[in-house]
């Protein structure tokens, strides 16, 4: 039971990096554009059809080097697992 909530875990915040690469333009814009972390947090949010607390942890511990063409593929892979 605990190892199916720490996949589904796992699973959300690969969900959550992949949505901020795909579109990681529009997330930046919408964050330097922002007069406040709160502006900031909604747009995104808007922008990734995900929940506000989402969005702040989310980006709070987002690593940049995620992005990169191995961990996308890596994270291509794992996604495309059933569940």
């Amino acid at each position: 039971m605990e190892q199916d909530e720490d996949h589904r875990a796992q699973l959300d915040r690969l969900r959550f990096v992949q949505a901020v690469a795909e579109n990681a333009t529009q997330v930046i814009a919408l964050i330097t554009r922002a007069r406040t972390v709160d502006e900031a947090v909604v747009a995104v949010s808007r922008l990734l059809d995900v929940d506000e607390v989402t969005v702040m942890s989310g980006l709070a511990q987002f690593n940049l080097l995620a992005l990169t063409g191995p961990a996308t593929e890596r994270r291509a892979e794992l996604l495309a697992e059933p569940s």
